[in-house]
């Protein structure tokens, strides 16, 4: 098990520094005052960007991870597929079965405590958990696990955590809903990857070099 979470340790360094500091926030500022304070602490061009970070939750980390998971080999793109359904799946059941009454913050803490950021409507239902945070950390950990390099891990959850921080910027949720998301994504990434490396049927592990073969090279010269 060290081994495994070995291979995305620049990923597990940072998620748990950011677990550790929400849990810090929570115990010590409290989930309210947390979500007011990241909402309330605003600027146009904070308006914007966050306003694009919070897409790499949406949708555009669904097409990354599987894009370059296929460049790479057909497992680590299926792996990303099943990691990404399996994060949607929980947060849908928890949303809409489990926590179908969990309103938003904007209808929850009193009217105009929430800042309506522009082109980004509040919404008031389903708060809990939050599905663009476990969308981002299920994609960026599949991610991880494409590479070796512990500082590209690291941006990869950083990347994650701006994504979720973005959603409480945006006043669309709690910090515990970002917790509960993150929670999810990662653990979704984990169980797909597990399952890959155990389950290895020969038709998905074809590998898509990313560089000429060099052995294939020698034998090519060797016969010229």
């Amino acid at each position: 098990m060290n081994r495994f979470f070995g291979t995305i340790r620049g990923f597990v360094v940072v998620l748990l520094l950011l677990l550790a500091l929400t849990f810090l926030a929570l115990l010590m500022v409290g989930n309210t005052k947390v979500t007011l304070w990241v909402n309330g602490h605003h600027h146009p061009r904070l308006d914007a960007l966050f306003g694009q970070i919070t897409l790499l939750g949406d949708w555009v980390i669904y097409l990354v991870a599987i894009a370059v998971g296929w460049r790479i080999s057909h497992r680590n793109a299926l792996a990303a597929i099943t990691a990404l359904a399996l994060s949607g799946l929980v947060v849908s059941v928890l949303k809409h079965q489990v926590f179908p009454d969990r309103k938003r913050p904007s209808a929850v803490l009193e009217q105009g405590s929430i800042r309506e950021v522009p082109l980004q409507p509040l919404h008031r239902h389903n708060s809990f958990p939050s599905g663009h945070t476990a969308t981002a950390f299920a994609g960026f950990c599949c991610m991880a696990f494409f590479t070796r390099s512990f500082g590209l891990q690291a941006l990869f959850a950083l990347a994650a955590g701006l994504v979720a921080y973005s959603r409480m910027y945006l006043g669309q949720h709690f910090l515990s809903d970002l917790l509960a998301g993150a929670v999810i994504g990662t653990c979704s990434a984990l169980m797909s990857e597990l399952l890959f490396r155990l389950w290895q049927p020969a038709w998905i592990h074809q590998e898509q070099s990313l560089a000429p073969d060099s052995s294939k090279k020698q034998q090519d010269d060797a016969t010229t």
